[in-house]
């Protein structure tokens, strides 16, 4: 009777109990036609080994059978834990009204009347078997539920968070260990009540807390919440809070969990980070300060030892020239070897006053105290000499007046970029830039050189360094481009004068 090879696998087992199930021939044929599998029984013993073996999905039983008969079957059925949740539907002639409710008392979920109608038995066998589906998905699903409210508990019980679940009220429904240790009071006494009833040691956050509880409950979106205090040793305390809002079935909030993580040594390492980097701040403006100064200094002694091999030096090797040329004069008729030295001598002080300016020079150009562009336009003549590089010198906007710390900071910037630019460039030219703004200049040196990576580049040469650190006492920028083979582009960018206090 099973057609089972002949159509799809079988969706369900049925069994079927009958001591003359010929007379049933078609009703199997339709259920198997169903695609079930369908067994058969032919008394209650055999029926009950059966159940027990296959555990079919429903059973068709009898209840006129020699025997035990199908009550009595469907009794030992439900008794068996194996067996007690399968689905019985009775077949019987018999149409008393005490036969079936016999049936029900016995455990049975449905009764066909013989003869059996074919459309009939196959509905009510496919509501049951859907019934029986619904059961058991109903019945994993809260299996499933079980398991994951154990999950939840076993969670919230052994977090260290803090966590907590507040009603429409803002009354506590749960709280987790770790409130009370961190508290000092047992969650007993203070379920069922608001946040400012036995709050424990944050009691003096339960206002500002509590309507942010009843924002969450009226707007249903969740929010972020920082709650402070202090221990009993007076340092202060800081959880970061997170207040969800739970939904019922109608999308009303029912409920709003709270979960709060202890971030205090967080905040205090944030706060000794601030320290540190506050000290670090200070430390590295009195660097700078001191290398200002250092500068300044360097500055002002180039300035006076140029000025005493300039004007002092400079003045005796003339005067020492001058004597010789009278020496040459009055007795070269009268010592004809003489004249031959003097000039040797006058020769060796040409050379020596010539080095003596040029040593002043580089000490500090003369031609610093005429202004910045003319300087600029002497470094560049400067370049070409020494180099063979040309150098051009350009100007855009009308010069405007600088301090003597801006020029010279200025200056000393485009001499170190040149000098970079004639040791490391390999470049074939440089151009020297200045413009002027209404608030500020910008000085930029160029080359046409093999360039660098500057991601690969460590750091800046210590020269450019010092140069940045001087910029940054008068609020200035230093700023690089270059790529490799296609040169590099310097920029520095000053302020004309300091920016009002406030600014």
């Amino acid at each position: 009777m099973n057609n089972a090879g002949e159509s799809a696998a079988p969706r369900h087992t049925l069994l079927l109990v009958d001591d003359s199930p010929v007379n049933l021939e078609l009703v199997v044929e339709s259920l198997e036609l169903e695609g079930h599998e369908v067994l058969v029984a032919l008394d209650g013993m055999e029926a009950l080994e059966r159940a027990a073996r296959v555990v079919p999905d429903l059973i068709l039983l009898d209840v006129m059978m020699p025997g035990i008969d199908g009550f009595e079957v469907c009794r030992r059925l439900k008794a068996d834990p194996v067996t007690g949740e399968i689905p019985v539907i009775f077949m019987t002639s018999l149409s008393a009204m005490q036969n079936e409710v016999e049936g029900f008392a016995a455990g049975g979920v449905d009764y066909l009347t013989k003869p059996l109608h074919v459309d009939e038995v196959r509905a009510r066998v496919n509501a049951h078997l859907r019934l029986r589906t619904l059961h058991r998905q109903l019945e994993e699903k809260n299996r499933a539920l079980l398991r994951s409210e154990e999950e939840y508990r076993t969670l919230t019980e052994n977090s260290d968070d803090v966590i907590v679940r507040y009603d429409r009220d803002c009354r506590r429904l749960y709280l987790n260990p770790a409130w009370e240790r961190i508290n000092g009071v047992a969650r007993d006494a203070v379920l069922g009540k608001a946040p400012g009833e036995r709050a424990g040691r944050i009691a003096a956050t339960s206002a500002p807390f509590e309507a942010m509880l009843r924002r969450v409950i009226a707007d249903g979106r969740g929010e972020e919440y920082e709650l402070s205090w202090h221990d009993e040793e007076g340092e202060p305390v800081y959880f970061d809070l997170r207040a969800i809002p739970e939904f019922g079935a109608d999308g009303m909030v029912t409920s709003v969990l709270t979960v709060a993580r202890d971030v205090t040594a967080h905040r205090r390492a944030e706060a000794a980070l601030r320290r540190n980097h506050q000290r670090l701040e200070e430390t590295e403006e009195q660097l700078r300060q001191l290398a200002t100064r250092r500068e300044e200094l360097r500055e002002a002694e180039r300035k006076r030892i140029a000025w005493q091999m300039h004007e002092e030096l400079g003045q005796y090797l003339t005067t020492i020239r001058l004597g010789l040329g009278t020496l040459r004069a009055s007795f070269a008729d009268h010592a004809p070897g003489l004249d031959g030295e003097a000039r040797a001598l006058t020769q060796l002080l040409d050379h020596t006053l010539r080095i003596v300016r040029e040593v002043a020079a580089e000490l500090r150009p003369p031609v610093l105290d005429h202004g910045l562009p003319h300087a600029l336009e002497w470094l560049a003549d400067d370049f070409c000499r020494r180099t063979g590089l040309p150098c051009r010198w350009q100007q855009e906007g009308a010069a405007r007046p600088l301090d003597e710390g801006r020029t010279l900071t200025l200056f000393r910037f485009a001499e170190e970029a040149l000098e970079n630019v004639a040791r490391h460039a390999a470049a074939n030219r440089a151009d020297l830039l200045i413009e002027w703004n209404d608030d500020h200049c910008r000085l930029t040196v160029r080359d046409d050189g093999r360039g660098f990576d500057l991601r690969s580049t460590a750091r800046k040469p210590l020269g450019l360094m010092a140069i940045e650190a001087r910029l940054a006492v008068f609020d200035g920028i230093l700023s690089n481009a270059s790529l490799p083979g296609g040169g590099t582009t310097i920029t520095a960018r000053l302020p004309l004068a300091a920016a009002a206090p406030g600014a």
